[in-house]
């Protein structure tokens, strides 16, 4: 929550407190991973990404651990099958997702 409530990092986007946020955050989220470099996405109209190509710097600040990298990745696939998405789908973006964990995660995780 930390990651999208404003806290952290200081003076970050509070996607949980102002909800007009959330769909920039969402379509920003689709369009990324809808790119030739992760999804492969080829549709007539679907969006380019144009936020931030680094995504290291991106997430370096914001020290996420595995565990959260875990969660977020988990939660969003659990969208993803409640809107109907079958498991050949399910398990491609999971491995685009598992690529990232290297740029993304930053931070140690304490068990």
């Amino acid at each position: 929550r930390k990651h999208f409530d404003g806290t952290v990092p200081p003076g970050s986007k509070n996607f949980v407190g102002d909800a007009s946020l959330v769909p920039a955050l969402a379509n920003g989220l689709v369009a990324f991973f809808g790119q030739a470099a992760a999804l492969g996405c080829d549709e007539a109209g679907f969006p380019a990404y144009t936020g931030p190509p680094d995504m290291l710097a991106l997430h370096a600040p914001m020290a996420i651990t595995g565990v959260e990298f875990d969660f977020f990745n988990d939660a969003l696939l659990g969208v993803m099958r409640g809107a109907g998405v079958d498991g050949t789908d399910l398990a491609a973006t999971r491995a685009v997702l598992e690529s990232f964990r290297s740029v993304i995660v930053t931070a140690p995780t304490f068990c």
